[in-house]
């Protein structure tokens, strides 16, 4: 993943971020300068959640190793207990005599390997997070146009006249549709943009996701037979090492299907909103502008593994039930 990020993607990447940078330097309205400020924090929030998650896992995974050490000085023994590493490796030494040095290279590389998932995974974060944010900002003006235009009805019921043409001076009218007409052109502009930040989206990411789906699904098989494995004879750091391994592969799967879900939910909303527009009470030409918007709004934008799997959170519990049937399977022939 990180090598496709910064090697052959570099450039949609640098799109991308560029196109945030943009997006705050037009001189958003305060509204739209809210919901930036919102779905940063949104995402700001996200990178530390998983980060942190992620961190604790590692050390849990790496300690592990540390339970038999740590017995024998708690609890001594006539002999010293057998000591592990995090995960088996033939280093053609023995393990027991340099167990301190082949501790600290297996916590190292572990280390470096979770920060080299964590990096671009928060990058994915920020870009997926800002193209949600882009869908929202144009159902914001979706429904700007939708509360003016109630207020102008609601202003006629009140005072009797069911007749919108004879109440409100012509000069005025044809202001408010001309705002109108911009308000809908920057919506389709907007709804646009949003869509072209996901295709890039599904450019960089589509074949890291059915690489992370492939892996992440054996993986998980194995971990879960492996553990199975240690039950007999009990393996407290044996266990306890497969737990976390299994539980990082989980969280890992988990934030990739909730931000493409997040951002399948956002671009849908868009559709609804423009259903509540209250397009039928315009013009034919500002009707013209939310058909455009009805038509491409009706197939929700989607982040695709390899253009063969949606990620999403109904697909991520169908891994889950495809990584139990390989492992009762892997499991019958013990």
């Amino acid at each position: 993943t990180s090598a496709r990020l910064f090697t052959k993607c570099r450039f949609q990447v640098k799109e991308l971020l560029r196109q945030i940078e943009i997006d705050w330097k037009v001189n958003p309205t305060a509204k739209e300068y809210e919901i930036l400020v919102n779905y940063t924090s949104k995402g700001r929030t996200l990178c530390i959640i998983y980060s942190t998650m992620l961190c604790n896992a590692l050390v849990c995974f790496i300690m592990t190793s540390m339970i038999s050490p740590i017995l024998d000085i708690i609890l001594p023994h006539n002999g010293t207990r057998v000591r592990s590493l995090a995960y088996d490796l033939d280093y053609g030494i023995d393990v027991q005599t340099h167990w301190l040095w082949l501790w600290l290279h297996s916590s190292t590389t572990s280390t470096a390997t979770v920060l080299n998932i964590i990096g671009p995974d928060l990058m994915y974060v920020t870009l997926t997070v800002h193209s949600c944010c882009l869908f929202a900002i144009v159902r914001h003006k979706l429904e700007h146009v939708a509360d003016s235009i109630k207020k102008h009805i609601m202003q006629s019921l009140e005072n009797h006249n069911y007749n919108v043409e004879c109440y409100v001076k012509y000069e005025d009218r044809q202001l408010r549709l001309k705002e109108q007409a911009a308000v809908m052109r920057e919506c389709v502009i907007n709804h646009q943009r949003a869509i072209h930040c996901v295709q890039l989206l599904h450019c960089i990411y589509t074949w890291c996701f059915l690489v992370i789906l492939g892996l992440n699904l054996i993986i998980i098989s194995i971990s879960a037979v492996q553990l199975v494995s240690r039950l007999a004879p009990f393996q407290w750091d044996g266990m306890a090492t497969c737990v976390m391994f299994i539980c990082g592969q989980l969280i890992h799967l988990f934030f990739l299907s909730l931000l493409a879900q997040y951002l399948l939910d956002q671009s849908s909303n868009v559709h609804e909103s423009t259903y509540s527009c209250f397009w039928y009470n315009m013009p034919v030409q500002i009707q013209k502008d939310i058909v455009l918007i009805l038509i491409r709004s009706r197939i929700p934008c989607k982040l695709m593994a390899g253009k063969l799997f949606v990620m999403s959170l109904e697909n991520f519990c169908t891994i889950l039930q495809t990584s139990m049937s390989y492992f009762t399977v892997l499991a019958s022939f013990r």
